[in-house]
């Protein structure tokens, strides 16, 4: 295969992938319209998010099984696709148990094409992984930039829907450039065919074990700050939905920056334990001021901005970690595993703090769901060797 080819196959991956990222990061965007659209509460909220992941920890687990079938291209391709038939639902929804049901396809397409797209960048250079596992993690941050700022502009426009039809477009158009560009070809040496090797023996490995609970704590953290931060601007801060959108933003931006800076230093120095060990530490105390401090616009937003940088690179340090915990034919199995550790965690986070908020409130609940795990999982790291 051809150096032109393989890149080409990096970049059309990322620019399908980005739809992903601008989606999610909106839905936490328009929750307060769609809690009034359909007449629900903070815990109904908080459902929608766990479907979603419900689907795609459930689908993550035969990615290898489907891999090994149709291969890593096709199966990105066909995780795509869904993605795409599940943002028309969603910008198409009418009641909420319609919305709960776009979630599920929704989720379906993310789970088959993430553990996808972070073994394509995993086995491309592996000897500077953290460094390729950040261009997706980076990609998936300028989704989180561009999807706040866009669907808080649009939202003094449009209804809530329209930003996920654009996404839909968007998601579709790429899946079609994918299937012409490489949709007909065999799976190449971009990744290898490991569909081999259960999940149940990966676990078995302490590091690998480790490496799962702390995935599961720090994505449960992260999916809460995603899903309910942006109430917290809009509702608790009195944000403007602009403004909220431009802070949640840089917030993303400031995690990119993060996300390549630190791969690129834990592949330098080779101390990625040490790495996630310390962000963890500093990412709690900064999201424990993010919710509990009353500042103005600027102070607010450079709080975000700390805590994004500190926090980002988790996702990318800890799948790097895993793929360094097994041999070359168990890679996209404890890519897929590591991922779905996450993905669980997202299930479980949304509807809990739903439920703290209506109980103890906004800024006591985004404690327990945000800075608590952070810590939890940073001292858990200690445990890889």
């Amino acid at each position: 295969m051809s150096r032109f080819f393989r890149v080409a196959i990096l970049v059309i991956t990322l620019l399908g992938f980005l739809t992903w990222p601008t989606s999610r990061f909106s839905i936490g965007m328009v929750l307060p319209e769609v809690q009034n659209s359909f007449s629900i509460g903070e815990s109904e909220a908080g459902m929608l998010l766990s479907m979603l992941m419900l689907s795609s920890s459930i689908i993550m687990a035969l990615i290898g099984w489907i891999v090994g079938r149709v291969g890593i291209q096709r199966t990105y391709i066909l995780g795509l696709g869904v993605l795409s038939v599940g943002l028309f639902l969603i910008a198409s929804a009418t009641s909420f148990a319609l919305l709960v049901f776009s979630m599920l396809v929704t989720g379906i397409g993310v789970g088959i094409m993430i553990p996808t797209v972070y073994t394509i960048f995993g086995e491309y250079l592996p000897k500077r992984r953290a460094l390729m596992l950040a261009i997706p993690n980076s990609v998936f941050g300028l989704g989180g930039l561009i999807g706040p700022w866009l669907t808080g502009n649009l939202l003094g426009i449009f209804e809530w829907t329209m930003p996920f039809l654009m996404f839909a477009v968007f998601s579709s158009i790429m899946t079609v450039m994918s299937v012409i560009f490489f949709g007909g070809r065999k799976t190449s040496r971009v990744v290898r065919n490991t569909s081999q090797g259960g999940y149940r023996r990966v676990l078995g490995s302490k590091n690998v074990f480790a490496i799962y609970v702390s995935m599961f704590l720090s994505n449960m953290a992260f999916v809460n700050l995603a899903t309910w931060t942006p109430t917290f601007l809009r509702v608790f801060q009195g944000f403007s939905a602009v403004e909220a959108g431009i802070a949640f933003g840089l917030f993303s931006f400031a995690g990119i920056v993060g996300s390549i800076s630190l791969g690129i230093y834990s592949d330098k120095i080779n101390k990625r334990r040490i790495i996630v060990f310390i962000t963890g530490l500093v990412s709690s105390v900064f999201s424990y001021l993010v919710y509990n401090m009353s500042h103005d616009f600027i102070l607010f937003v450079m709080l975000l901005m700390f805590f994004g940088f500190s926090m980002y690179s988790y996702w990318n340090l800890l799948i790097a970690m895993g793929q360094e915990s097994v041999g070359p034919e168990h890679i996209g199995t404890v890519t897929g595993l590591v991922q779905n550790a996450g993905v669980i965690g997202g299930i479980i986070g949304p509807p809990l703090v739903g439920l703290l908020i209506e109980q103890i409130g906004m800024n006591q609940a985004m404690v327990a769901g945000v800075s608590i795990p952070i810590l939890l999982y940073s001292l858990t790291i200690l445990l890889w060797k």
